[in-house]
């Protein structure tokens, strides 16, 4: 969590978090730095807006698999600490149902898990007063910050994972993930993540 002014930044995995904390570093003086990816609940928060970024439940699950499928140490980093808060809330069902260069596979796995983005998503907002969208990143992001979108588009493009293919999804696949992952203002209407096909 970084801590500026009168504000607190939550990194949720793979939500652009990285990005966004690397623009925070650059543009705010930040007055404390913890682990980025405890939700808000395990900090005290008291007279801090906080903010967290969300994305679309389908590229979020993609995204744990396009770094799994690109990064071989991800199991071993989700099997290394058990004690901590996201390898006890993440990672049992990311090891569980991440098929490593299956995505097709890896998504009716996550349908068998109905509410888990929700479930984890939960975490963060529960404490978040403000939840930036991974779609619109950049002026939300410039909207918690009370900063202009031409400042944080000067900080480039958010980081993508090295796997950049297009993946194709059944669309009876689509609707059941989508059942069983809607929520947070995102559902089988939503845009199509960037890379993905239905």
């Amino acid at each position: 969590m970084l801590v500026f002014q009168d504000k607190a930044f939550v990194h949720v995995p793979k939500t652009g978090g990285s990005w966004a904390t690397d623009v925070i570093l650059k543009t705010q003086t930040c007055t404390s730095r913890g682990h980025g990816h405890d939700p808000p609940h395990l900090h005290d928060t008291t007279g801090l807006t906080t903010g967290c970024v969300l994305r679309h439940p389908l590229g979020w699950v993609l995204s744990f698999w396009r770094h799994w499928t690109g990064e071989p140490r991800f199991e071993a980093m989700h099997r290394k600490k058990p004690g901590v808060w996201v390898a006890r809330t993440l990672s049992p069902v990311l090891l569980q149902c991440v098929i490593r260069g299956d995505a097709v596979q890896t998504l009716e796995n996550f349908c068998a898990h109905p509410g888990w983005c929700e479930e984890v998503f939960s975490h963060y907002t529960s404490g978040s007063d403000v939840w930036i969208r991974y779609e619109t990143l950049t002026t939300d992001l410039a909207r918690f910050l009370n900063t202009s979108p031409e400042v944080i588009s000067s900080f480039g493009k958010k980081n993508v994972s090295k796997n950049q293919d297009t993946i194709t999804i059944p669309p009876d696949l689509y609707r059941r993930f989508m059942s069983a992952h809607q929520g947070y203002g995102y559902d089988s209407n939503s845009p199509l993540p960037p890379g993905v096909v239905v």
